[in-house]
């Protein structure tokens, strides 16, 4: 287990087996993994990139941002993205390799530009769901048999994504880099509890399956979408 850490400009490998990685924040730097049955938690990446191989990897409740090249690369078997806020100013995820698979549940990834992407699917498996899905300045929402430029085309291609949503989150401070979802019933900042006039549409957004106790009260009974879900 590796816990609270603080890395700039370096990369931190996640190899072996049956590994843990938590509360990292990372800034300019490398996170990836090549290891089987490992668990990244609570990382930070700002102005960074993630590479997820090996097997069996759970990137979860996670953060990354800053980024104007790929956010994220996908070669491994076995990855799940659960609970992730990903804002890339380029691509935002790429899945490559013939072996490669990835189930992404309950995520907000943003891409932005044209001839970007949020999902490109070069090759490999995938099964996503119950994600918010934000295309900015031309970028393709999907890469599945053609270039889609609509959530409901990237739906229909794909196969992927029948309940996730296309839509603002409304962040609290996105260009300052605090990705917690506005909310009239009050929202976490460091100094306490701030109460928004605007509700983000995503919360209790996510898959009806999954755990939602960690949630203080009141929870909606229902997972938010995003990082702090």
């Amino acid at each position: 287990v590796i816990y609270n850490m603080s890395v700039t400009n370096g990369t931190v490998t996640m190899g072996g087996s049956d590994n843990i990685l938590s509360n990292l924040n990372a800034v300019g730097s490398t996170v990836q993994s090549s290891g089987t049955n490992v668990l990244l938690s609570r990382v930070a990446v700002q102005s960074g990139v993630i590479n997820l191989g090996g097997r069996f990897v759970n990137l979860a409740n996670s953060l990354a941002w800053g980024t104007s090249t790929q956010l994220m690369t996908v070669t491994g078997s076995g990855i799940t993205l659960s609970n992730n806020t990903m804002v890339s100013a380029g691509t935002t995820l790429s899945l490559q390799g013939a072996d490669a698979s990835l189930r992404l549940r309950n995520n907000i990834l943003v891409a932005n530009g044209a001839d970007r992407f949020i999902i490109r699917r070069d090759a490999g498996a995938l099964d996503s769901d119950y994600n918010n899905l934000v295309a900015r300045n031309g970028a393709w929402f999907g890469r599945a048999g053609g270039l889609w430029e609509r959530l409901h085309y990237w739906q229909l291609a794909s196969g992927q994504d029948a309940h996730s949503i296309s839509i603002d989150p409304l962040f609290a401070n996105e260009g300052g880099g605090d990705f917690h979802l506005k909310s009239v019933m009050g929202r976490y900042t460091p100094s306490g509890t701030v109460t928004d006039a605007v509700h983000s549409p995503v919360i209790d957004l996510g898959d009806p399956v999954a755990a939602f106790g960690a949630e203080p009260a009141p929870n909606g009974g229902r997972v938010n979408l995003g990082g702090y879900g």
